[in-house]
């Protein structure tokens, strides 16, 4: 017997060892693949659909995520670990180049070496743009950043196509960056005043428990709002977020200019999150059909995200929480004003001045 389970043992430890030193030749193969391909020169056959996706959703549900959304050209620019891809533009400023030997669409695409990639909004000859990387390339860094947290040994285990954005995800994180290109045309002069808002963050109280305490607490407050078909049960909710949230800004004499961190934080990350999953949710909850991209009814890729704003809101790092806290409130003007959409992109006014004039 004893025999029987050293053998059994073996084989066991065998078969585990084999196994892993397998995962680990496929993730080295995986990573070398991945990065071969992010310094492709054309856009990929994969690429391209996604980009057509995007601009197919921005077409059949724009004017229902935002009034007139879907008529608005918005260029998209994608890029790699080499390259810039610009669609959407016929010419730009300096440093484009046409593809002679491709096209997007039926019509020419640009290209130029890699500068400042980010994923936001830029202005390219006068013309706002929406820019993200690829999905490679997101994908990439995505599993690096999560490499970078554990042993080198661990980190192994870890093949690269274990951990990823998945398509449909990432159709509408172009949305949201699209989004941010939209702002910019609506309402120039705010757009351009958040550019500067980072410069105060560092006085902004992150640290304080008592402070985490509370902006947990409006998070709390937000998401049972948004769970609660009963709209008095909303709408107590919503007073009660206002309420905390005002005692936690003359508690901590929030300052005007940490006043307008706050309020115009979630007028651009807030909004284009909003517009992200109303996207997501549209595309999901009907009869559309995509041929590239599969929806799921449910919001699966955000389920993280509101357990976050129910639980710790206060406890997200740096500007997050103003993603979650403006979205949130987006969702509540959409129960409370059909017109709240044209004030807050015609107006400087905030989302919770929006919700406190409710009552």
């Amino acid at each position: 017997m004893k025999k029987f389970f050293k053998r059994f043992f073996m084989i066991l430890l065998t078969v585990l060892v084999s196994g892993l030193l397998i995962l680990w030749m496929l993730n080295k193969q995986a990573l070398t693949n991945r990065k071969q391909a992010s310094c492709d020169s054309l856009l990929s056959p994969v690429q391209k659909a996604y980009l057509q996706e995007t601009l197919h959703l921005k077409k059949q549900f724009g004017s229902k995520v935002w009034p007139g959304l879907d008529s608005v050209n918005i260029p998209i620019v994608v890029f790699n670990n080499c390259y810039e891809f610009l669609t959407g533009m016929d010419r730009a400023d300096a440093g484009w180049e046409t593809i002679s030997a491709d096209d997007f669409m039926g019509r020419p695409y640009l290209r130029r070496k890699l500068r400042e990639p980010k994923a936001f909004a830029v202005l390219l000859d006068k013309q706002w743009a929406g820019m993200l990387g690829t999905l490679n390339q997101m994908n990439f860094e995505f599993l690096n950043g999560i490499r970078q947290e554990f042993p080198p040994v661990i980190a192994q285990l870890f093949p690269y196509f274990w951990a990823r954005i998945a398509p449909d995800q990432y159709v509408v994180s172009l949305l949201h960056e699209m989004f941010h290109a939209y702002q910019a045309m609506r309402n120039p002069s705010r757009f351009g005043k958040i550019q500067s808002l980072y410069r105060v963050e560092q006085k902004y109280p992150y640290q304080s428990q008592d402070f985490i305490d509370l902006w947990n607490k409006e998070g709390f407050l937000l998401w049972e709002a948004l769970s609660t078909d009963d709209r008095e049960s909303m709408k107590e909710s919503i007073k009660e977020f206002i309420r905390v949230r005002q005692e936690r800004r003359e508690k901590y004499r929030i300052t005007a200019d940490l006043l307008d961190f706050e309020r115009e934080l979630e007028w651009l990350e807030g909004l284009a999150k909003y517009a992200e999953i109303r996207f997501y949710e549209l595309a999901a909850e009907g009869d559309y059909r995509s041929e590239a991209v599969p929806y799921r009814k449910g919001l699966p890729h955000w389920q993280m995200e509101f357990s976050r704003l129910q639980n710790s809101l206060g406890e997200q790092g740096s500007d997050f929480r103003f993603y979650l806290a403006g979205m949130a409130q987006a969702r509540l003007l959409d129960r409370m004003d059909p017109d709240w959409k044209a004030k807050i992109m015609t107006t400087n006014l905030s989302l919770d001045e929006l919700l406190s004039s409710g009552f």
